[in-house]
């Protein structure tokens, strides 16, 4: 039996002796034969791992070696006992690569910008330590700036205040574009390779403290793993506010509304633990909890029966002081009762990259019904960016996602009463266009993949995404889909984590 007493830990000579032990585990013991084998133990692979990072980059892994307790007999044994603490930029990917256990004087790994890691990058193309981004992780580390040749495009302040330097810099600030993120694809039930669904539109926007950044501003579907997916895939931000914790804390803050299509738990399966979060981070930003500043939640009245459920368990039978605002689709398109839900939607506002001034985002959101299950819907959103352009003009975007559905007559007449064209339909594509693939969308009123193409072509989308994959194909190619090269916009496979 293992004995634990006074930080030491007794183990047995048959385990200490195992075979399995030392392959897997790779334990010695601190002390020489003959002595006794209470002292503690430390993993010699993980050790020399350490060595190997903090070798290549002392800044980046530091390796720091503390002294044992008084109560422990060899000082010298047991200074190998480290504390490691390994700490990584938000900003950039770590490409391991194949290496030997013995310490090397050429790099084991080489650093990767997170915007190339969707990609495919060559193994051979590595980079070095003198390359300007590793430098640049330097300074972030060592906090020395000094270090760091001056960018091109860095602004100078001047000590006395010129107030024509903050008007160039208010020039030089660049607007981002918007970006969907992608947090599943999967169909039924999540597997290793595809997520259940999810998805989440950043916008631009800004403040003191960053005055250029895309934050989330809504999130449409949210099956299971939906907020282990916006930890993994949402682009940091600073969050030095003392409400934000954390910057998913900063990005659910400014969270407007969460949409679900229907009531099918790789739907809404993170819907109880996403509304809650969101509502926490709200209240720790020092936005109101009542009125205008909580959480909308369009969803069926089965999802939001669910959520007051859930709620009300978890408070103890005490008062329960709602978060959110929840809404049905066809009471948020029709019912004079949900008048003021459709004002706080369209009234929701971010700050203008660069400008105190603010701007609406949402100027339109449709619910269209479809075939799929009882209360199916797909969402029309209409929405005004900023555009890139030096005058602060806002530029019209649309984005239409079908849900679950077969092929909607439905839908395309809404998409083509339309204010202008869509701009990128997120249509689902289950089945590949085979012969069982169509029995079976037709069964489970799902669609094909050139089922979802030609509604895209029907409608003039400048851009089709097909998403929501059956998990029966581990891998969907653009050759399984369509040879067909005639279409006039550009499509594409979502992927899970892709921006």
């Amino acid at each position: 039996r293992t004995k634990v007493a006074s930080h030491q830990v007794a183990v047995p000579s048959w385990i200490e002796e195992s075979r399995l032990v030392r392959a897997h585990l790779a334990t010695v013991s601190n002390g020489r034969p003959g002595e006794s084998s209470t002292r503690p133990r430390i993993l010699q692979r993980a050790r020399r791992q350490a060595l190997r990072l903090n070798k290549t980059l002392p800044f980046a892994f530091p390796f720091n070696e503390q002294a044992e307790s008084s109560q422990s007999a060899s000082r010298d044994d047991n200074r190998k006992t480290t504390a490691l603490a390994y700490q990584l930029f938000p900003g950039t990917s770590v490409k391991f690569k194949r290496c030997n256990d013995t310490v090397t004087g050429a790099s084991p790994f080489s650093f990767v910008a997170r915007n190339n890691c969707l990609k495919d990058v060559d193994s051979n193309e590595d980079m070095g330590l003198e390359n300007p981004a590793v430098e640049a992780l330097r300074c972030a580390f060592l906090d020395r700036p000094s270090v760091c040749e001056n960018d091109e495009n860095e602004i100078e302040l001047d000590s006395d205040g010129d107030v024509e330097n903050e008007d160039e810099a208010k020039e030089d600030i660049v607007i981002p574009c918007p970006r969907l993120i992608v947090l599943g694809t999967g169909c039924a039930k999540p597997s290793p390779s595809r997520g259940s669904s999810g998805y989440g539109i950043l916008l631009p926007s800004g403040d003191q403290e960053r005055p250029s950044s895309l934050v989330l501003s809504c999130i449409i579907e949210c099956g299971e793993g939906t907020l282990t997916g916006l930890s993994r895939h949402l682009p940091p931000i600073c969050c030095r506010s003392p409400g934000h914790s954390t910057s998913l804390d900063a990005h659910l803050s400014h969270v407007c509304f969460l949409w679900i299509s229907h009531s099918h738990l790789d739907h809404y399966g993170d819907v109880c633990e996403l509304v809650e979060r969101i509502a926490h981070a709200k209240r720790r930003s020092g936005q109101r909890s009542d009125g205008d500043g909580r959480l909308v939640v369009i969803a069926p009245s089965k999802v939001l029966k669910m959520i007051d459920l859930m709620r009300q368990g978890t408070n103890h039978g005490g008062p329960m002081k709602r978060s959110y605002l929840g809404v049905t689709h066809r009471e948020f398109q029709s019912s004079p009762f949900a008048r003021d839900i459709r004002s706080s939607v369209c009234n929701f506002e971010l700050r203008y990259p660069g400008q105190s001034t603010h701007y609406r985002p949402f100027t339109t959101l449709c619910n269209v019904e479809v075939e799929h299950c009882r209360d199916a819907h797909a969402v029309i959103l209409e929405m005004e960016v900023p555009s890139s352009r030096p005058n602060c003009s806002l530029e019209r975007l649309t984005v239409c996602f079908s849900g679950d559905t077969r092929p909607s007559d439905n839908l395309v007449g809404h998409c083509r009463r339309c204010t202008g064209r869509i701009s990128l339909l997120i249509h689902e594509a289950t089945f590949l266009h085979d012969g069982h693939g169509k029995s079976e969308a037709k069964k489970k009123n799902h669609s094909t993949t050139i089922e979802a193409l030609d509604i895209a072509r029907r409608i003039d989308a400048g851009a089709c995404l097909l998403t929501h994959f059956s998990q029966r194909y581990q891998h969907v190619n653009y050759a399984d889909v369509s040879r067909d090269t005639s279409y006039a916009f550009p499509w594409g496979l979502a992927e899970d984590g892709l921006v």
